[in-house]
């Protein structure tokens, strides 16, 4: 017996919805995927850069929020796991089974007066239970993926909340270890010997005119057949005074 008009109608919107919801849920669980990432991504920084030798009761308070951040991400990371992965979701067959069915059912029903009734009866009430059950696994299945979506998202707050009370303190109580101030011994700068060296004057000496003596002129000697002073000093050339006064004679010699 086929079912009514308006519940295959209500069982085929049901089931179509149910795969919408599913697709709503994958696209949803992006934004709490970010989150995480983004949170881990904050404890890692902490706890890298933290002083570990620290102690009193901002240390203390630190590790109270920091140990709660960190079990409620890993909370919100299992529930996240749960509603994105684990599933299987029921689908109606596929055009292929429903001609083998309808096949099956017109060599059942061959020898019947009104076969071609009786098959399109069987044929609307297997389509009839395939979506009732699907859309009833579907359902189930995405009642369970909705709960764990709410519980990354609840638990997710509150970690991240914690995260920030963490880095809050961590911040303010001066915890990161790259404040601390390291008492070195200081440099002693040198002060290094430079050699200036001065530019190097060079001289160039003035040409020197050099002047010749005036040429010397030789008078040509007269012939004589007695050498006297006077030829020797016609014959010489051209002396100074005193040399040339040295020479000659006197008056007073001829006279005597």
């Amino acid at each position: 017996m086929a079912p009514p008009r308006h519940l295959a109608d209500f069982y085929d919107r049901l089931y179509f919805h149910e795969l919408n919801v599913r697709e709503q849920i994958n696209a949803r669980l992006q934004v709490p995927l970010a989150l995480i990432v983004s949170n881990l991504g904050l404890l890692g920084f902490i706890l890298q850069n933290l002083n570990r030798a620290s102690t009193g009761w901002n240390a203390f308070w630190f590790y109270i929020w920091f140990v709660t951040a960190c079990l409620f991400a890993g909370v919100s990371g299992y529930h996240f796991i749960r509603a994105a992965w684990g599933y299987e979701w029921e689908v109606l067959p596929t055009a292929d089974e429903l001609h083998k069915y309808r096949q099956e059912c017109d060599n059942i029903f061959a020898d019947w007066d009104n076969a071609d009734t009786l098959t399109e009866e069987a044929l609307k009430t297997a389509l009839y239970n395939a979506q009732i059950k699907c859309a009833t696994a579907n359902t189930l299945i995405n009642e369970m993926r909705s709960a764990h979506y709410a519980n990354t998202i609840k638990n997710l707050i509150i970690a991240i909340c914690s995260s920030i009370g963490a880095f809050a303190i961590f911040y303010v109580a001066e915890l990161d270890k790259t404040q601390e101030i390291a008492v070195v011994k200081p440099i002693e700068m040198k002060p290094s010997e430079i050699t200036v060296k001065l530019p190097v004057q060079v001289t160039i000496p003035q040409p020197v005119l050099i002047k010749g003596e005036p040429d010397v002129q030789f008078k040509p000697a007269a012939t004589a057949t007695t050498s006297s002073p006077a030829t020797s000093e016609s014959v010489s050339p051209r002396r100074s005074g005193s040399e040339h006064s040295a020479s000659t004679p006197t008056d007073e010699t001829r006279t005597k």
